[in-house]
């Protein structure tokens, strides 16, 4: 008999949607603890122990209610954060019939760390209690938390629902760890512990992977979950590029040029190059910081699309000078006001498309010189909305402006092939623009379109 899910994770009302005006002050409290040399606070990435975890935001809050005696909220908040913890330790540890039946499971990374505050929010409706404190307190106190439920998906036509999963790799693990060899052993044991969650206690066959989860687990051919079907998201990344680039060129200069530049050539931009360089129409311009990645990517495609259709760049500045729409897809972050390169380049009726997430691109600073910013996200335009997130995972005001129906193109991609049953096109390999367009067939069937331009939780 199928079971549907049954559990709410957080009703709409339980959970404090504060905008910055309203949130408390921020209390540092590094040091009120040996972050360094306390196994309590020690990162200690891949081990999930709800008894340690109970005792930090214990320890938390007693401190945060004795400086704060009159702030009666501080109680409930630390309630709320460990009724979130329970409610995730059982359904991991099992401690009870989860009861779900999940049809897809998207699997998300987070993007707080110890030293930024711009993305710390994402977590403040599960956990209200760390709203209060800064970063490094913040991020060490989260850290332990075991593979969760963020959000789960309307219910489809045969009654199941797709779920969004936190998986915890976190941005400090490199340094914190300290060795290459160990941080990548240490974040894949923790994806293929999640996929292991989201498959054999959730149920979920098709699992999406978001974000960097990807590169860190080899596209995902690391994992070792028998009977879970792992996708990277890759071929709806790299439709939905392409949609957007199509949606961005009607907005610059009655069309835009048609040479598009393309910064980093990894998996995602030299697939999406490709993708680009189907319509003969086009051109590319390439730039990569990696030599040997530039070379090896405008070879194949110069051998496809002939040298006239692709250039190479001699670095970024080169490369937005010559495109209307710029393509990133990197992980480094571009800071414009501190790039002597950057700092005095005319971005007028251009826009940078950027596909990372955190994303490299800072939109004030686009904006500044006179440029626009676009993220890659799509919109779940299906009557059923069988993509659209029943409570609307917000990441923290710093994703899509409409946080229920509006869905990264890794998302759609989990989800797309899910409903339309086509598990063959689930993939741990490398994208061809052919499979991304069969993927894009499958997610527009299932009733995908690119959403509005928009970054940072606002629209162009």
């Amino acid at each position: 008999m199928t079971h549907i899910l049954q559990h709410e994770i957080m009703s709409p009302d339980q959970r404090p949607e504060l905008n910055e005006a309203e949130r408390p002050e921020v209390i540092d409290l590094s040091g009120q603890f040996d972050m360094d040399n306390d196994p309590l606070w020690r990162p200690n990435y891949g081990v999930y122990d709800r008894d340690v975890l109970m005792v930090k935001y214990r320890k938390l809050a007693t401190i945060l209610m004795e400086l704060c005696a009159e702030d009666a909220n501080i109680e409930q908040e630390l309630e709320q954060s460990l009724d979130y913890i329970n409610h995730s330790y059982d359904l991991f540890e099992e401690k009870k019939d989860t009861g779900y039946d999940a049809s897809f499971a998207f699997l998300v990374p987070t993007r707080l760390n110890s030293k930024d505050t711009k993305y710390s929010a994402e977590i403040y409706p599960y956990l209200p209690i760390l709203q209060r404190v800064d970063p490094l307190t913040r991020q060490r106190t989260f850290q332990g938390m075991c593979p969760a439920i963020l959000d789960t998906y309307i219910q489809d036509e045969q009654g199941r629902k797709g779920v969004m999963v936190f998986t915890p790799v976190f941005e400090d693990m490199p340094n914190d760890i300290n060795n290459l060899t160990t941080t990548l052993h240490i974040t894949r044991k923790i994806v293929n512990d999640t996929v292991d969650f989201a498959h054999n206690k959730l149920g979920a066959n098709i699992i999406g992977l978001g974000a960097t989860l990807p590169k860190y687990t080899k596209l995902g051919r690391t994992i070792n979950v028998p009977g879970a079907n792992i996708t990277t998201g890759h071929g709806g990344t790299v439709w939905l590029i392409g949609e957007t680039v199509n949606k961005a060129q009607e907005s610059v200069k009655g069309g835009g040029s048609e040479c598009i530049g393309m910064i980093g050539l990894g998996a995602i931009g030299a697939s999406s190059a490709e993708y680009i360089l189907d319509d003969p129409n086009r051109r590319v311009i390439l730039f990569d910081t990696s030599t040997s990645t530039a070379q090896k990517a405008y070879m194949k495609l110069i051998e496809k699309y002939g040298s006239n259709r692709v250039l190479m760049a001699s670095d970024i500045r080169e490369l937005i000078d010559k495109s209307d729409v710029t393509i990133a897809a990197i992980t480094t972050p571009i800071g414009m006001d501190l790039d002597p390169q950057l700092a005095d380049i005319d971005l007028t009726c251009k826009i940078i498309i950027d596909d990372s997430q955190p994303g490299c691109f800072n939109r004030e600073e686009v904006e500044a010189r006179g440029g626009s910013l676009a993220w890659v996200i799509g919109e779940d335009m299906n009557p059923s909305n069988i993509l659209t997130k029943e409570n609307g995972f917000s990441y923290g005001g710093w994703g899509p402006v409409n946080d229920k129906s509006e869905i990264w193109g890794c998302e759609a991609e989990a989800g797309s092939i899910s409903h339309r049953e086509a598990y063959d096109l689930a993939t741990t390999t490398p994208i061809s623009s052919d499979i991304a367009r069969k993927i894009g067939r499958i997610c527009e069937q299932s009733g995908v379109r690119v959403a509005k331009l928009q970054s940072f939780g606002q629209y162009l």
